[in-house]
């Protein structure tokens, strides 16, 4: 077990330094990276640096041969110390891994049988003539060395985030995505004149959108008043629109927003959004510009591979129903194909399905018996697949299907996933992903590349829908601050048109299956924002009060969009969950293992606050 462990985490390290050559290169341009503790970086040595001496300072990651060399870590990249005497031996000796060391000494160039031509730093080593620990492991050893990070449980590394933050893959997915924005921001302010402005992030609720947290104010508390709070923005969309209305006619910001939903992994409790908003402008302006912004910063390389180029401008479109009709949602995965179809047999009945045709396999092989029974195995065991029908690659056996085959065309050696669409019809794109899984995992199919990136924009949503929590109500299907379509707009305002029929001008932008962000043209027409408040949603315009009211102060036609940061991120390194691409992230039931938030509040605060447990009271005010 001693050996294999030595083995993997040689291995670990090894791989690591493909990073840690990137890392490097990022830091070769930066300038000096000295300091009053340190002369260079561990990832600057070279052997240009031969014979001169240097102080380095990082994390001790690795010691062998009992102290007779050490590998010295730190963001940059890793070196090897070999000390140069008894002292600085022991001092090695006695430091538990991941302590903070300073080391000094010269850089010698290692003798040519030992030289290591994987790790960037493979032709020198420092000769160290003092080691001096900075700061010391308590307890004799971690609960989480970082090469180990990406295979330990996930409450752990969440538990010891500054730990799980020391490794190789967290630092390069933070670098990339300091490096993004940094792009990011430079492409809007120099090139398009944008100017980036903070909006607060206490404000007040918002109607019509996600839940959101209430934070109380101290304001106000005398006896008898009703209790106050702020509400923490789900987004900056109010404030931002009043900028629009203030003059400032091309804005942005990085903006952090909360959302109490439940979670899932491409969701957090907080996160951050790249926050656009254009005045005299629609969406015809916004959407190439976002193009050309995301294709000026995408990165070129990541973890020492290069990174393709998304397609060019303009992306791909695809309206909300098409998406709906061929993919079963909003959010398609295109790097496939496997599009839905519908056919109506002579039964009368909708038969909806998916046609693999043997073209389509891989190498362009046949299906045989035993490819279909593993593919049959596949879907049975997938949940997604629950209430369709296979066919065998040869013919139907089932008599109410067997118009089928005329219907769709297939031919020997076609597979068709078929069922019901009075049955089956909100399952479509689950079953498309489950069969697509399984034709892969039978090898039938390659596997998809992340890589691969596909944007698309879906676009001529229903401005309304139904309310799943109210069977009378309508909501917004993005927000109540989206414009129709302007053929919809009189029929809006004179009642003509019912709300379920009327388009809007919402637009998403979609990558791989993820959602990366959504925008609209606003609402610049006080007596119209009132009237979908008030007369179509059902809701208390009072709230609002203050955007109305500014609205009518000369407002500007403007449009805007929100990208998340965070999923752009995980999008361009490969992680499995936007976690991976934040550096203090909260489980998916929002809790943070790191301090115990959210933790109980004591009685003197809720006394403060004039709050009481749910149980103790029934009135805010008493």
């Amino acid at each position: 077990h001693a050996a294999a462990s030595m083995i993997a985490q040689r291995l670990s390290i090894l791989s690591c330094q493909i990073c840690r050559s990137w890392l490097r290169s990022l830091s070769s341009n930066a300038g000096s990276l000295a300091t009053s503790l340190r002369s260079h970086a561990c990832g600057q040595l070279s052997s240009s640096l031969a014979g001169q001496p240097a102080t380095l300072c990082g994390w001790l990651a690795r010691l062998r041969n009992r102290g007779q060399f050490a590998l010295l870590r730190d963001r940059y990249g890793t070196v090897q110390v070999v000390p140069a005497n008894p002292a600085a031996r022991a001092a090695l000796r006695s430091a538990p891994l991941e302590s903070t060391l300073q080391v000094s000494g010269l850089v010698q160039l290692r003798p040519e049988r030992d030289r290591n031509p994987s790790m960037p730093t493979g032709e020198i080593e420092l000769v160290a003539d003092t080691v001096t620990v900075m700061g010391p492991v308590a307890n004799e050893a971690v609960p989480l060395l970082p090469q180990n990070a990406d295979r330990g449980m996930s409450e752990t590394r969440l538990k010891y985030r500054h730990l799980a933050l020391r490794s190789d893959s967290m630092q390069c997915r933070l670098e990339l995505r300091s490096s993004l924005l940094h792009s990011l921001r430079r492409f809007l302010v120099e090139q398009h004149r944008f100017v980036e402005l903070e909006t607060p992030t206490l404000f007040r609720a918002t109607p019509g959108g996600a839940r959101e947290f209430v934070v109380p104010a101290r304001l106000h508390r005398g006896r008898g008043e009703r209790c106050q709070g702020y509400s923490l923005v789900q987004s900056p969309q109010q404030l931002k629109q009043l900028l629009m209305m203030a003059g400032f006619d091309r804005y942005f910001q990085l903006a952090r927003c909360y959302r109490d939903e439940s979670g899932r992994p491409d969701r957090q409790p907080e996160f951050t959004q790249l926050d656009l908003e254009m005045s005299f402008a629609d969406d015809s302006d916004i959407r190439p510009l976002v193009e050309a912004a995301l294709l000026a910063a995408w990165p070129t390389d990541f973890n020492g591979e290069r990174l393709p180029r998304p397609p060019s401008q303009p992306f791909q479109r695809i309206s909300y129903a098409d998406a709906m009709l061929r993919y079963g949602t909003d959010k398609p995965d295109t790097r496939f194909g496997l599009t839905a179809q519908r056919w109506t047999l002579p039964s009368s009945v909708t038969v909806v399905g998916f046609r693999v045709s043997a073209d389509e396999l891989t190498d362009g092989r046949q299906l045989t018996l035993p490819s279909v029974d593993a593919l049959r195995q596949a879907l049975a065991e997938s949940p997604l697949a629950a209430g369709w029908q296979l066919s065998d690659g040869k013919t139907f056996r089932n008599e109410t299907l067997v118009g089928l085959a005329d219907c769709c065309g297939v031919a020997d050696d076609d597979l068709v996933l078929h069922g019901p669409e009075s049955q089956i019809g909100s399952q479509v794109a689950a079953a498309r992903l489950a069969l697509h899984s399984a034709l892969v995992s039978t090898g039938s199919l390659p596997a998809l590349d992340w890589r691969d990136w596909r944007l698309i924009w879906v676009d001529q949503f229903p401005l309304f829908e139904a309310d799943n929590d109210s069977n009378s109500r309508l909501r917004s299907c993005h927000h109540p601050f989206t414009a129709p379509v302007p053929e919809h707009l009189d029929g809006l305002l004179s009642g003509e048109l019912p709300p379920a029929e009327m388009i809007g001008r919402h637009f998403d932008l979609v990558c791989n299956g993820c959602e990366l962000g959504g925008g609209s043209v606003r609402i610049h027409d006080p007596r119209l924002q009132k009237l979908v408040l008030e007369k179509v949603l059902g809701l208390d315009p009072e709230p609002m009060r203050h955007l109305i009211e500014a609205l009518g102060h000369g407002a500007p036609p403007h449009v805007g969009i929100a990208l998340g940061v965070d999923r752009l991120v995980s999008l361009l390194t490969g992680a499995d969950c936007i976690a991976d691409c934040m550096a203090f992230p909260k489980t998916q039931e929002g809790r943070c293992l790191l301090s115990g938030a959210p933790a109980l509040i004591d009685a003197n605060t809720l006394d403060y606050y004039r709050l009481r447990p749910a149980a103790e009271q029934t009135d805010c005010s008493n």
